[in-house]
Protein backbone atom coordinates (compact mmCIF):
# COMPACT_ATOMS: atom_id res chain seq x y z
CA UNK A 1 0.00 0.00 0.00
CA UNK A 2 2.98 2.31 0.57
CA UNK A 3 4.14 1.17 -2.63
CA UNK A 4 0.78 2.52 -4.09
CA UNK A 5 1.21 5.93 -2.21
CA UNK A 6 4.46 6.77 -3.13
CA UNK A 7 3.62 5.77 -6.97
CA UNK A 8 -0.02 7.94 -7.53
CA UNK A 9 1.22 10.19 -4.72
CA UNK A 10 1.62 13.86 -6.76
CA UNK A 11 2.93 15.96 -4.15
CA UNK A 12 6.59 17.53 -4.63
CA UNK A 13 8.45 15.73 -2.15
CA UNK A 14 7.78 12.10 -3.24
CA UNK A 15 7.05 13.20 -6.85
CA UNK A 16 10.65 14.40 -6.42
CA UNK A 17 11.79 10.90 -4.24
CA UNK A 18 10.15 9.11 -7.28
CA UNK A 19 13.03 10.90 -9.84
CA UNK A 20 15.69 10.99 -7.62
CA UNK A 21 17.52 8.23 -6.77
CA UNK A 22 19.87 10.03 -4.19
CA UNK A 23 16.91 11.82 -2.07
CA UNK A 24 15.66 7.60 -1.96
CA UNK A 25 18.83 6.22 -1.14
CA UNK A 26 19.29 9.21 1.70
CA UNK A 27 15.68 8.13 3.11
CA UNK A 28 17.01 4.67 2.79
CA UNK A 29 19.64 5.29 5.00
CA UNK A 30 17.68 7.08 7.67
CA UNK A 31 15.70 3.82 8.04
CA UNK A 32 18.54 2.02 8.15
CA UNK A 33 20.60 3.44 10.83
CA UNK A 34 17.34 3.84 13.05
CA UNK A 35 16.84 -0.30 12.50
CA UNK A 36 20.23 -1.14 13.14
CA UNK A 37 20.24 1.19 16.88
CA UNK A 38 16.55 -0.37 17.78
CA UNK A 39 18.61 -4.20 17.13
CA UNK A 40 20.83 -3.12 19.28
CA UNK A 41 18.80 -1.79 22.46
CA UNK A 42 16.95 -4.35 22.07
CA UNK A 43 18.94 -6.92 21.63
CA UNK A 44 17.19 -8.30 18.73
CA UNK A 45 18.91 -11.41 16.50
CA UNK A 46 15.88 -11.31 13.74
CA UNK A 47 16.31 -11.29 10.28
CA UNK A 48 17.98 -8.14 8.56
CA UNK A 49 20.34 -7.69 6.23
CA UNK A 50 23.11 -7.45 8.60
CA UNK A 51 23.36 -8.11 12.56
CA UNK A 52 23.77 -5.31 15.02
CA UNK A 53 23.32 -7.38 18.17
CA UNK A 54 25.36 -10.84 18.81
CA UNK A 55 25.55 -12.77 21.45
CA UNK A 56 28.91 -14.48 23.44
CA UNK A 57 28.54 -17.74 24.61
CA UNK A 58 28.07 -17.16 27.65
CA UNK A 59 24.97 -15.49 26.82
CA UNK A 60 26.13 -11.61 27.22
CA UNK A 61 26.00 -9.04 24.94
CA UNK A 62 29.83 -8.82 22.98
CA UNK A 63 30.52 -5.01 22.95
CA UNK A 64 33.80 -5.47 21.09
CA UNK A 65 34.55 -6.60 17.75
CA UNK A 66 36.98 -9.52 16.53
CA UNK A 67 40.63 -8.66 16.73
CA UNK A 68 41.30 -10.01 13.44
CA UNK A 69 38.15 -7.36 11.80
CA UNK A 70 39.59 -7.36 8.23
CA UNK A 71 38.86 -11.72 8.46
CA UNK A 72 35.81 -11.11 10.02
CA UNK A 73 34.69 -8.63 7.76
CA UNK A 74 35.53 -10.79 4.46
CA UNK A 75 33.85 -14.06 6.39
CA UNK A 76 30.26 -11.90 7.21
CA UNK A 77 30.61 -10.27 3.93
CA UNK A 78 31.22 -14.25 1.77
CA UNK A 79 28.35 -15.81 3.70
CA UNK A 80 26.27 -12.59 2.97
CA UNK A 81 27.58 -13.19 -1.01
CA UNK A 82 25.91 -16.69 -0.55
CA UNK A 83 22.91 -15.51 0.67
CA UNK A 84 22.36 -13.01 -1.93
CA UNK A 85 23.74 -15.63 -4.86
CA UNK A 86 21.05 -17.98 -3.28
CA UNK A 87 17.96 -15.54 -3.26
CA UNK A 88 18.58 -14.22 -7.02
CA UNK A 89 18.63 -17.84 -8.67
CA UNK A 90 15.56 -19.18 -6.79
CA UNK A 91 14.04 -15.50 -7.74
CA UNK A 92 14.49 -16.66 -11.42
CA UNK A 93 14.59 -20.37 -11.55
CA UNK A 94 11.33 -21.34 -9.33
CA UNK A 95 9.05 -19.64 -12.27
CA UNK A 96 11.00 -21.36 -14.92
CA UNK A 97 11.29 -24.47 -13.41
CA UNK A 98 9.61 -26.60 -15.90
CA UNK A 99 12.10 -25.50 -18.63
CA UNK A 100 15.04 -27.87 -16.03
CA UNK A 101 13.20 -30.83 -17.45
CA UNK A 102 12.32 -29.14 -20.88
CA UNK A 103 15.75 -27.42 -21.53
CA UNK A 104 17.84 -26.79 -19.46
CA UNK A 105 20.31 -24.93 -21.74
CA UNK A 106 17.56 -22.65 -22.60
CA UNK A 107 17.05 -22.51 -18.88
CA UNK A 108 21.02 -21.04 -17.87
CA UNK A 109 20.76 -18.81 -20.91
CA UNK A 110 17.45 -17.29 -19.11
CA UNK A 111 19.35 -17.62 -15.87
CA UNK A 112 22.64 -15.11 -17.38
CA UNK A 113 20.45 -13.04 -19.42
CA UNK A 114 17.72 -11.87 -16.56
CA UNK A 115 20.16 -12.54 -13.42
CA UNK A 116 19.66 -9.72 -10.77
CA UNK A 117 22.63 -8.32 -10.37
CA UNK A 118 21.60 -5.31 -8.37
CA UNK A 119 19.75 -7.91 -5.77
CA UNK A 120 23.38 -9.61 -5.08
CA UNK A 121 24.99 -6.49 -4.94
CA UNK A 122 22.85 -4.60 -2.53
CA UNK A 123 22.58 -7.69 0.05
CA UNK A 124 26.62 -8.16 -0.64
CA UNK A 125 27.37 -4.52 -0.23
CA UNK A 126 25.00 -3.92 2.71
CA UNK A 127 27.00 -6.69 5.02
CA UNK A 128 30.14 -5.46 3.92
CA UNK A 129 29.37 -1.27 4.48
CA UNK A 130 27.79 -2.07 7.84
CA UNK A 131 30.76 -4.46 9.20
CA UNK A 132 33.40 -2.49 7.61
CA UNK A 133 31.85 0.63 9.14
CA UNK A 134 30.92 -0.73 12.58
CA UNK A 135 35.09 -2.18 12.96
CA UNK A 136 36.46 1.08 12.12
CA UNK A 137 34.41 2.80 14.46
CA UNK A 138 34.79 0.60 17.45
CA UNK A 139 39.05 0.72 16.48
CA UNK A 140 39.31 4.16 15.79
CA UNK A 141 36.71 6.35 17.07
CA UNK A 142 37.11 6.56 20.87
CA UNK A 143 33.53 8.38 20.73
CA UNK A 144 32.09 5.27 19.67
CA UNK A 145 34.04 2.48 21.68
CA UNK A 146 31.63 2.70 24.39
CA UNK A 147 28.80 3.17 22.92
CA UNK A 148 27.90 0.34 20.72
CA UNK A 149 24.02 1.08 19.90
CA UNK A 150 25.27 4.27 18.77
CA UNK A 151 27.92 2.56 16.56
CA UNK A 152 25.24 0.67 15.11
CA UNK A 153 23.32 3.54 14.02
CA UNK A 154 26.47 4.91 12.23
CA UNK A 155 27.35 1.67 10.57
CA UNK A 156 23.46 1.11 9.89
CA UNK A 157 23.38 4.74 8.15
CA UNK A 158 26.53 3.80 5.90
CA UNK A 159 25.23 0.33 5.05
CA UNK A 160 22.12 2.26 3.74
CA UNK A 161 24.06 3.06 0.44
CA UNK A 162 23.83 -0.21 -0.68
CA UNK A 163 20.30 0.76 -1.64
CA UNK A 164 21.50 3.01 -4.77
CA UNK A 165 22.46 -1.03 -6.06
CA UNK A 166 19.21 -1.84 -6.18
CA UNK A 167 16.74 0.87 -6.11
CA UNK A 168 13.49 -1.10 -5.92
CA UNK A 169 10.02 0.12 -4.25
CA UNK A 170 9.29 -2.92 -2.13
CA UNK A 171 12.62 -3.08 -1.03
CA UNK A 172 11.88 0.78 0.22
CA UNK A 173 8.72 -0.21 1.99
CA UNK A 174 9.70 -3.18 3.50
CA UNK A 175 12.32 -0.84 6.14
CA UNK A 176 8.79 1.74 6.91
CA UNK A 177 7.04 -1.71 8.93
CA UNK A 178 10.42 -2.71 9.99
CA UNK A 179 10.95 0.65 11.73
CA UNK A 180 7.60 1.40 13.05
CA UNK A 181 7.34 -2.28 14.51
CA UNK A 182 10.77 -1.50 16.59
CA UNK A 183 10.21 2.00 17.31
CA UNK A 184 6.96 0.97 18.83
CA UNK A 185 8.77 -1.52 20.94
CA UNK A 186 11.73 0.89 22.10
CA UNK A 187 9.29 3.29 23.16
CA UNK A 188 7.41 0.80 25.01
CA UNK A 189 10.44 -1.09 26.43
CA UNK A 190 12.08 2.67 27.31
CA UNK A 191 11.11 3.57 31.17
CA UNK A 192 12.25 7.41 30.71
CA UNK A 193 9.19 7.77 28.07
CA UNK A 194 5.88 8.57 29.45
CA UNK A 195 2.96 5.92 28.70
CA UNK A 196 -0.67 6.60 29.19
CA UNK A 197 -2.62 3.54 30.60
CA UNK A 198 -4.56 3.18 27.07
CA UNK A 199 -1.44 2.67 25.32
CA UNK A 200 -0.19 0.27 27.72
CA UNK A 201 -3.47 -1.66 27.97
CA UNK A 202 -3.32 -1.91 23.98
CA UNK A 203 0.42 -3.45 24.47
CA UNK A 204 -0.58 -5.84 26.74
CA UNK A 205 -4.28 -7.09 24.57
CA UNK A 206 -2.76 -6.82 21.42
CA UNK A 207 0.95 -7.72 19.97
CA UNK A 208 2.30 -4.37 17.68
CA UNK A 209 3.22 -7.08 15.21
CA UNK A 210 -0.95 -7.81 15.04
CA UNK A 211 -1.85 -4.89 14.49
CA UNK A 212 0.21 -4.01 11.51
CA UNK A 213 -0.65 -7.21 9.61
CA UNK A 214 -4.33 -6.69 9.87
CA UNK A 215 -3.74 -3.20 9.00
CA UNK A 216 -1.66 -3.71 6.36
CA UNK A 217 -3.59 -6.61 4.85
CA UNK A 218 -6.93 -4.33 5.10
CA UNK A 219 -5.21 -1.35 3.28
CA UNK A 220 -3.93 -4.12 0.93
CA UNK A 221 -7.59 -5.54 0.09
CA UNK A 222 -9.07 -2.16 -0.02
CA UNK A 223 -6.28 -1.53 -2.54
CA UNK A 224 -7.31 -4.78 -4.73
CA UNK A 225 -11.15 -3.79 -4.49
CA UNK A 226 -10.55 -0.20 -5.34
CA UNK A 227 -7.76 -0.11 -7.12
CA UNK A 228 -6.63 -3.87 -8.88
CA UNK A 229 -4.65 -1.99 -11.22
CA UNK A 230 -2.17 -0.82 -8.71
CA UNK A 231 -1.88 -4.07 -7.11
CA UNK A 232 1.75 -5.74 -7.97
CA UNK A 233 1.82 -9.65 -9.51
CA UNK A 234 3.35 -11.18 -6.24
CA UNK A 235 0.85 -9.47 -3.93
CA UNK A 236 -2.10 -10.25 -6.35
CA UNK A 237 -1.01 -14.06 -6.67
CA UNK A 238 -0.45 -13.52 -2.51
CA UNK A 239 -3.80 -11.94 -1.62
CA UNK A 240 -5.94 -14.61 -4.70
CA UNK A 241 -4.62 -17.81 -2.25
CA UNK A 242 -6.72 -16.97 0.75
CA UNK A 243 -9.41 -14.91 -1.49
CA UNK A 244 -11.24 -16.97 -3.68
CA UNK A 245 -13.68 -16.01 -5.95
CA UNK A 246 -15.48 -12.05 -6.79
CA UNK A 247 -18.05 -9.99 -5.45
CA UNK A 248 -19.91 -11.17 -2.25
CA UNK A 249 -17.63 -14.20 -2.56
CA UNK A 250 -14.39 -11.88 -2.22
CA UNK A 251 -16.20 -9.63 0.46
CA UNK A 252 -16.48 -13.32 2.50
CA UNK A 253 -13.05 -13.90 1.82
CA UNK A 254 -10.97 -10.42 2.95
CA UNK A 255 -13.49 -10.60 5.96
CA UNK A 256 -12.67 -14.17 7.09
CA UNK A 257 -9.07 -13.24 6.65
CA UNK A 258 -8.92 -10.26 8.38
CA UNK A 259 -10.96 -11.77 11.33
CA UNK A 260 -9.21 -14.91 11.83
CA UNK A 261 -11.65 -16.87 10.13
Amino acid sequence: YIEFLIRRSRTPIVARMRSSKVIATCCFMAMSGGIMAAHHYLRLDRFWFARAYREAADGHEEHTVPAACRQHVLAEVRKSFYVGLAVSVLKNVLPRITLLLRSPLLLCQVLLARFDYGLLCFITLYKALYEASSCWLAYYCRDFQSSAIARSAVAGTVAGLAYACFPNYLLFTFPVTELAEQGWLVYMRSESLPKPRLVRWLDRCVPVAELLYTASLGLLCQLRVVHPYHVNRYWYKLMANGTWGRSDVLAHGYANMLLGG
